[in-house]
């Protein structure tokens, strides 16, 4: 049985092959890392007005997020009471005024309430009380909307991400606005993609646009900050000096800056913010002119998908004060070769020959980091490391 201790010593190692492979790890995965974890379901912007909503898809799961008639954010599973059919389409999104099951016609409300079964009265023969959508837990921080699958009692994602408010907030970013979506498929296990974007060791060779603005050293020095393994961290990614912004040339690609900065606000040299969460690697990166998230969602043991989302000011104009291809252009690029490497070293992983070499603490600390959580989390499951056929 391949042993799942990375630390070395002097370097540390990726997990043993089975846990890049295993069809049993994967779905223990679902619930012991994707169902504990809260989770960036979209912003405040894509729900603007009272019976406003959108899906969000993860783990199997299907969350109708939708802005109640008290204003507030609800996250309802996209499941009817009735006999359990999805209500929602997956690409659904927009308004409404109930939420309505189109199979046998159940309506809910906007707060998942059960108001009219036809033929059933209340009561005749069971309660509406009892039947309304299930919950699951949502927090809004900063604009941003997380969601948490568990039950049982969660910590605040306020608290968790406390340190990057002051730096966030000055942006504004329940202000802004999302201009730009666009999803990545995958052909590779999901921690390999988490691996990836949590170390900047490969960034010279296979990131060359990015690296026109991003400060290495930087990078490395702010990745062996991170400290402790914990899941929510402030996070940024450093501007070489002189730039502006995480861009092809390091200048603006928005001429409407965010919050105070459209004030009038001295924009301190090299300005970043952000944050991430891992091991179900979110993160988010932004500058005085725009921003970007991008969260990976797993599909199935060899598959998954990033999606990306560009952030501008809730008030500038396409064509007027951006151009969507420049906005995008640069980490479009750098997702889409992450998603090359990825699916390439899936290949490699899959080889009999295989073996997790070393690792530099000193350049991949974020790893060390990212897999001692992991396996903190999905404890002993040698019992599950199986590979196909």
């Amino acid at each position: 049985m391949p042993t799942t201790t990375i630390d070395r010593g002097a370097y540390f190692t990726s997990l043993p092959q089975p846990y890049y492979l295993s069809p049993s790890l994967y779905e223990e995965e679902l619930e012991l890392i994707w169902g504990r974890q809260w989770l960036l379901a979209g912003h405040v912007s894509q729900i603007p007005a009272p019976g406003d909503f959108f899906t969000f898809e993860i783990a199997r799961e299907s969350l109708i997020l939708i802005r109640g008639d008290d204003g507030e954010v609800h996250a309802l599973y996209n499941v009817c009471r009735h006999r359990g059919f999805r209500i929602c389409d997956p690409t659904q999104g927009g308004h409404m005024k109930r939420i309505l099951c189109p199979y046998h016609a159940w309506q809910y409300g906007r707060d998942g309430e059960l108001l009219h079964a036809p033929k059933h009265a209340d009561g005749d023969p069971f309660a509406y009380a009892d039947y309304g959508l299930h919950e699951a837990a949502v927090e809004v921080w900063q604009g941003f909307i997380f969601v948490h699958l568990s039950d049982d009692p969660l910590p605040s994602i306020g608290a968790e991400l406390a340190a990057a408010d002051e730096s966030m907030g000055v942006l504004q970013p329940e202000r802004m606005k999302i201009v730009k979506t666009i999803e990545y498929p995958c052909a590779a296990n999901w921690k390999l993609l988490m691996e990836n974007e949590l170390e900047c060791y490969h960034c010279a060779p296979s990131h060359p646009e990015l690296c026109n603005t991003l400060s290495l050293a930087e990078m490395h020095a702010h990745h062996n900050e991170w400290g402790p393994d914990r899941p929510y961290f402030y996070s940024w990614m450093p501007l070489k000096n002189g730039a502006k912004s995480l861009t092809m040339d390091g200048e603006t690609v928005v001429r409407k800056p965010f919050g105070e900065y459209a004030e009038g606000r001295e924009v301190p040299e090299g300005f970043a913010s952000g944050f991430l969460v891992q091991p179900t690697c979110t993160f988010a990166m932004f500058y005085v002119d725009h921003g970007i998230t991008a969260k990976l969602i797993p599909n199935a043991v060899g598959e998954a998908t990033l999606v990306g989302d560009w952030f501008v000011h809730e008030d500038a104009v396409e064509g007027v004060d951006y151009d969507l291809d420049e906005l995008v252009g640069l980490w479009d690029i750098t997702h889409r070769q992450d998603i090359e490497l990825a699916n390439r070293q899936q290949l490699g992983i899959a080889s009999r020959k295989y073996a997790p070499g070393p690792d530099s603490k000193r350049y991949e600390p974020g790893i060390e980091s990212a897999l001692n959580l992991y396996l903190e989390m999905v404890g002993d499951v040698s019992g599950l490391l199986d590979l196909p056929g």
